[in-house]
């Protein structure tokens, strides 16, 4: 298996690089150019998630970046990505019609060679499977939802993969899952001494996923109480507020200690705020969706703020200042989100695969033979990513299990504790 290099390698390349002169660099740049482009697509119109998709899509960028010199003297012409929209026209959440386009415009590309996204899980649902007949390589960042990867789900996400016309899964994620985190978040609840919460969640694949894997392992495991559940409707931003409002009645009468809410940012903040209004004095937990900067705002400011909690996948506060240094070269002043590097990571796994068929002379023929061709260099890749060293496993998922626990404090998130595979609860995987 090969090693992708190392972050700082890849920048001492950079930093060297120098045109070469001479006849074969003359021959070479009179010969046709192969363009190549990462996808990406992720709801930058929901308000909720704008930030976080910004820096989705600078990791991408960045990695395109570091890898464009290098690909040129392949015979490579690395396009700057697309970007690509799958918010709801009203920007109150995400739309699986406009993901499903998002995915058919980037098969329909002759250079797109992979697909950086999707942000929510529930679109991943739509892609992935478009993706896996147009044998297109698609990698994650930030989806956790176990299904994605279930073998017993591959005829459903991943039927070419499930039939053996491809060899390998199209779909893979730099990110462990909710099978993980939702007890993470458990565990550190009781930890405070919190044994009785009341659940909601937004009724997404993501959030209904991660509340019941947390309530799961909260009452068969550890001894907990569901006082409660509640679920919020979605369907526009005041359909969020009312049903907010309603949980946060029903949850001041049964008096929990904690809330726990599995649910995106654009929700989980309306319902925190509805909470407090109401009287809600106890902890409110979340996951990886809204630990973001962009959370005390959608919250409705500090003053709700005390006694708040998130649980993240991979672990942000271990991102090199080499990343964080590279991807203020391009966006000055950038206040970096949860996905920004975890992004680099998935573009860079894809790039390498991408460079390394080239290399191999397999990076030819027809759209779907050249993507994938790239396939089993991304499945067979050992990686040394921005938080740590990982490989893909059989099902597509990163042998990285880490996850952190964060509080907010004064004006952001504040880190208390991260979970590495040793700390894990014995028997917990990431897909059955």
């Amino acid at each position: 298996m090969k090693k992708i290099f190392y972050l700082s390698m890849i920048l001492a390349f950079i930093g060297s690089f120098a045109v070469a002169r001479g006849t074969t660099l003359a021959a070479r740049s009179n010969a046709a150019m192969i363009n190549v482009r990462l996808c990406s697509s992720a709801p930058v119109g929901v308000g909720g998630d704008a930030h976080i998709v910004q820096g989705i899509w600078h990791g991408v960028s960045v990695a395109t970046a570091t890898w464009r010199a290098r690909f040129k003297k392949a015979g490579l012409n690395l396009l700057a990505p697309l970007t690509l929209d799958d918010a709801k026209s009203d920007g109150s959440g995400v739309d699986a019609a406009k993901e499903a386009s998002n995915a058919r415009t980037c098969l329909a590309g002759s250079a797109d060679m992979g697909y950086i996204g999707t942000l929510n899980s529930s679109m991943a649902q739509v892609s992935e499977p478009i993706l896996n007949r147009g044998g297109m390589a698609m990698i994650s960042p930030s989806n956790t939802n176990p299904i994605l990867t279930n073998p017993l789900q591959r005829g459903t996400y991943e039927p070419l993969t499930a039939n053996g016309r491809l060899k390998y899964p199209t779909y893979y994620r730099v990110v462990t899952t909710d099978a993980l985190q939702g007890p993470v978040g458990a565990i550190y609840m009781k930890g405070l001494g919190l044994t009785k919460f009341f659940l909601v969640d937004d009724q997404q694949t993501y959030g209904a996923g991660l509340a019941q894997h947390m309530a799961a392992w909260a009452t068969g495991h550890l001894g907990m109480t569901e006082v409660g559940s509640g679920h919020l409707d979605t369907s526009s931003t005041a359909s969020t507020a009312t049903s907010s409002a309603a949980v946060a009645r029903e949850v001041v009468q049964k008096n929990p200690q904690a809330i726990y809410c599995g649910c995106d940012e654009p929700y989980a903040g309306p319902m925190l705020k509805a909470a407090r209004r109401a009287g809600f004095k106890g902890a409110f937990f979340g996951g990886d969706a809204i630990n973001d900067v962009s959370f005390g705002t959608f919250a409705g400011g500090v003053a709700n703020l005390t006694s708040t909690y998130s649980t993240t996948v991979g672990n942000p506060a271990a991102t090199p200042k080499s990343f964080t240094n590279l991807e203020h070269k391009f966006y000055k002043g950038w206040i970096a989100g949860p996905y920004d590097a975890l992004s680099f990571d998935a573009s860079n796994a894809v790039l390498r695969a991408v460079y390394t068929a080239k290399n191999a002379g397999t990076l030819k023929g027809g759209n779907f033979q050249r993507r994938s061709a790239i396939l089993k260099y991304i499945r067979n890749g050992s990686y040394n990513g921005t938080v740590g060293a990982f490989h893909f496993d059989k099902n597509g998922d990163t042998s990285l299990r880490a996850l952190s626990v964060w509080t907010w404090k004064g004006s952001a998130w504040s880190l208390l504790k991260v979970v590495t595979n040793k700390d894990l609860p014995a028997g917990i995987q990431p897909t059955p």
